[in-house]
């Protein structure tokens, strides 16, 4: 876990090992986890803002626009319905299943096929619906316009720009990144083995870990890094190609309430206003975050410059609701310590 505040890492703990065997390796400042959906706000939420900032792409076009959908029903589906979770397209499809046969280079427009024919479950703009289809599809549509894969795009115009070190894709981790940094997530009854430096998400990972949805990896003190950087671009207004007026960045980190009365911000969730995972210091007003399912989460107080990172492989060995609803438990709890040690 890393807390900080104001652009300063006030604590850097770990805990455990990465995994219950006596010999695994302790974590410590340097274990990589998969951050899972996190991916959706630090990488896809993030490149979609910068790429604002380029005159690339706009929030209120609509997704046909980019690929000519035959249902009607993408013509009103904008960009912001995407980050909002308000596009009414379902939660998930399992489209590894399809996706696995395919050749590795008709997956992702198979992919962009599936989500179009996907029946919508609710209007835009009418309810929040959490959707990993709604951020593959963003992530295509980034792809699209940018020509260069999600991962070059976000690093070109968002992670370089920043000097961000220690976030990274799966992909990349085939590239020299040892495996003992590398916290596994889960044994895999589709891959018949402990996922451990690959992607934990299946979708992501049929697409070679590369998707809008999932696919980063990181430190703890890398995801810090980058939200110190959304603080630093707020109060500059940005430097560089790439880096997101102060604005803009505003507009994608405040709170916007659907029809139901839901509220998320441009890519970011909110604290709930009642038993929020975040405890009970960081404010729906002033705050935004993301939960990953494999046990990663952050929180910041944009207001008063305090942001929490907490890493965690609650996945491992396998994927439980037993222990979701302890993480449940122990997010707030943990949370509310580190704001009442730091007396703001």
């Amino acid at each position: 876990m890393v807390v900080f505040k104001d652009h300063e890492i006030v604590a850097e703990v770990a805990a455990g090992r990465a995994t219950y065997a006596r010999w695994a390796p302790a974590t410590g400042p340097g274990s990589i986890f998969d951050l899972a959906s996190l991916s959706k706000p630090l990488v896809t939420a993030l490149t979609t803002a910068a790429m604002c900032a380029m005159e690339m792409i706009s929030l209120d076009v609509p997704v046909s626009l980019y690929f000519h959908p035959v249902n009607p029903f993408f013509e009103k589906v904008t960009i912001r319905h995407l980050l909002l979770h308000s596009s009414g397209l379902p939660a998930y499809r399992p489209f590894f299943n399809l996706l696995a046969v395919q050749p590795d280079e008709a997956r992702r427009a198979c992919l962009i096929k599936q989500i179009l024919a996907s029946s919508a479950e609710a209007a835009p703009g009418k309810k929040m619906v959490y959707s990993d289809l709604g951020f593959m599809l963003l992530g295509a549509i980034i792809e699209k316009i940018s020509s260069l894969r999600l991962d070059m795009a976000w690093s070109k115009m968002v992670k370089e720009p920043l000097e961000i070190k220690e976030l990274f894709f799966a992909a990349a981790l085939e590239k020299g990144c040892r495996i003992a940094t590398v916290v596994p997530t889960e044994y895999c009854p589709i891959r018949k083995r402990i996922v451990w430096g690959e992607v934990h998400d299946l979708n992501c990972w049929v697409l070679g870990g590369v998707a809008g949805h999932a696919g980063i990896f990181g430190t703890a003190r890398g995801v810090a890094q980058m939200l110190m950087a959304i603080l630093e671009m707020l109060k500059t207004g940005g430097r560089g190609d790439g880096v997101i007026p102060s604005k803009l960045l505003r507009l994608f980190l405040t709170p916007v309430q659907a029809q139901d009365g839901s509220l998320k911000a441009l890519g970011f969730d909110v604290p709930a206003t009642r038993d929020s995972h975040a405890g009970n210091y960081f404010s729906p007003e002033h705050s935004v975050g993301h939960l990953g399912f494999t046990g990663t989460s952050f929180w910041l107080d944009i207001k008063k410059g305090v942001g929490m990172v907490l890493l965690t492989n609650r996945t491992f060995p396998s994927a439980s609701e037993e222990t979701q609803k302890a993480l449940a438990r122990f997010r707030p709890y943990i949370h509310d310590l580190a704001w009442n040690a730091l007396s703001c």
